[in-house]
């Protein structure tokens, strides 16, 4: 072999590798960009269908719910954290029972499903409920009889 011919060999050689380089590392960001839009859409989904990533919680307000159901009827029932669960899988797990965000409570005397105390993120007790008497105790959730002003 002559030196030009090895020198283009080696060229291209070391073009091919250069180029392998750059195709592994584009993969490897697209990866990375997956792996975070895929992270994001799994939030998104736990956000939305609680009741499959946190069936304990969702149990635990059916129980609740039905508690309420056999010892009140058809009241109302309102809940207090909004953070924990979207309102349409309240309404799911406290079904037949009619479950209302606490802001748009109308009554004096009002029945309210809310976290316990070791369980509430940054939710503090609304402004609006003046005293609350515990009725039953779930594993994470409460039902309260509550007054409003």
């Amino acid at each position: 072999m002559t030196k030009s011919l090895r020198s283009i060999f080696l060229n291209v050689f070391i073009a091919s590798l250069i180029l392998l380089t750059i195709l592994t590392w584009s993969n490897a960001f697209k990866e990375i960009r997956t792996a975070k839009k895929n992270a994001n859409a799994m939030k998104q989904f736990a956000a939305g269908f609680p009741h499959l990533f946190y069936p304990n919680y969702f149990f635990d307000i059916n129980n609740l719910a039905e508690e309420h159901r056999i010892k009140f009827g058809s009241e109302e029932l309102y809940y207090n954290d909004a953070q924990n669960f979207h309102s349409d899988v309240l309404q799911m797990a406290t079904a037949p029972t009619k479950i209302y965000p606490l802001e748009i409570a109308k009554n004096s005397k009002i029945h309210v499903i809310s976290p316990k105390e070791e369980f509430k993120s940054e939710i503090t007790k609304p402004k609006n409920l003046m005293k609350c008497e515990e009725i039953v105790k779930g594993e994470f959730f409460l039902l309260s009889k509550c007054a409003t002003l």
